[in-house]
């Protein structure tokens, strides 16, 4: 059985002409991972697989929480720091962070540990009396420092099953594109 091999595709990997060598090389199929692309940037891939005749694949972000965009690419915590988590999309700073899907800060409860980016950053829940002004508020626990679009994981304090769809919208969008 032959081995078959996938590259994904990103800045790196993002014109007619990189797909060309990737598809001399042997390359089996392209994928994209919409965890960190746009449907846009869906859109453009597909469009170039189509002239080099790759066959595509579409890894969809499926049920997952994430941090949402920053100020700057790094942004630095201390222990003890307090920031607010954000249902809608906010420009993340020390002060204040989204979470995507933003309806899961209604699912939060005080001493809920939220571990960002395998544990580059760990916040505690603190205070959500103000989840229906759409935030609440969370401690650093550790120091430590954030990138953008980071994967989160939540460690509930009462033991407690989490509703997130198994699909995004932005999944359905990717899907029908394909």
């Amino acid at each position: 059985m032959p081995v078959k091999i996938i590259v994904t595709l990103g800045p790196a990997t993002n014109t007619e002409a990189d797909l060309k060598k990737i598809k001399d090389q042997g390359v089996s199929f392209i994928r994209v991972n919409m965890s960190h692309s746009s449907v846009d940037d869906l859109s453009y891939f597909i469009g170039l697989a189509k002239k080099i005749d790759l066959p595509f694949i579409i890894d969809t972000e499926g049920s997952q929480i994430r941090t949402g965009t920053l100020e700057q690419d790094i942004i630095n915590f201390a222990e003890n720091d307090s920031v607010k988590l954000y249902a809608r999309e906010v420009i993340g700073n020390q002060e204040q962070l989204s979470l995507k899907p933003g309806y899961v800060i209604k699912q939060l409860e005080p001493g809920d540990l939220i571990h960002i980016d395998f544990n580059t950053l760990i916040l505690k829940i603190s205070d959500i009396s103000t989840a229906t002004e759409g935030f609440i508020t969370a401690k650093t626990i550790t120091s430590g420092w954030l990138g953008k679009n980071k994967a989160v994981v939540i460690d509930p304090a009462h033991p407690k099953k989490y509703i997130l769809p198994p699909l995004s919208p932005k999944d359905y969008q990717s899907i029908k594109i394909g």
